[in-house]
């Protein structure tokens, strides 16, 4: 309960709460925590994901990135949230609400709309499994383990558009299991 409180930058611990609050367990926002581009480089290689040509508002049309990975196809990609943005305003003006955007740049906003997903809650994960948008986490190891490398690769600036929360993630090993036993305390026994 502590790491997952702790919102100190650089203390060791999560910052899991700022995006995770009780009693849901969500904020209902939208965050990209680099889900996207750790898998799309985990398949085509180490910075490819920066290559991959993503248009502006008035060159995307229906162009939409929503496919699996595909190692023979570059162009299969899941952006997420960029894939809704401005392209009904019901949606848009909701997406501002939640994320406070008071900008009305709409290129400037679509392009950090990249790799957003909404934010799950924690409850009940032993019967939500695989985690993530895309299946990519198959336990709760996996998942604090890719918080641990990914907040170390947004901390060097490795991560396009990611989360600032997730720079300020500093988990040491018995955090992770510390956080683990208490993501496990947000079950429901069902009979």
């Amino acid at each position: 309960l502590k790491t997952f409180f702790n919102l100190k930058n650089g203390s060791g611990r999560g910052a899991c709460v700022s995006c995770h609050m009780p009693p849901l367990f969500t904020d209902q926002s939208f965050k990209n925590i680099g889900v996207t581009q750790v898998g799309y480089e985990k398949v085509h290689g180490k910075g490819t994901f920066q290559n991959i040509q993503i248009p502006n508002i008035n060159n995307r049309g229906s162009i939409v990135f929503m496919d699996r990975l595909d190692p023979s196809d570059k162009g299969k990609v899941d952006l997420g949230l960029w894939n809704h943005y401005g392209r009904k305003s019901t949606v848009t003006n909701e997406v501002n609400y939640l994320l406070n955007l008071n900008n009305r740049n709409i290129d400037l906003n679509l392009s950090m709309m990249v790799g957003r997903f909404k934010t799950p809650t924690l409850r009940n994960l032993s019967h939500t499994s695989p985690y993530f948008h895309d299946g990519s986490a198959s336990s709760l190891d996996d998942v604090l383990n890719f918080y641990k490398t990914t907040s170390k690769k947004a901390r060097r600036d490795e991560i396009v558009n990611v989360d600032p929360v997730i720079k300020s993630i500093y988990l040491s090993k018995s955090d992770l299991l510390d956080l683990k036993a208490f993501l496990e305390s947000l079950n429901e026994e069902y009979e």
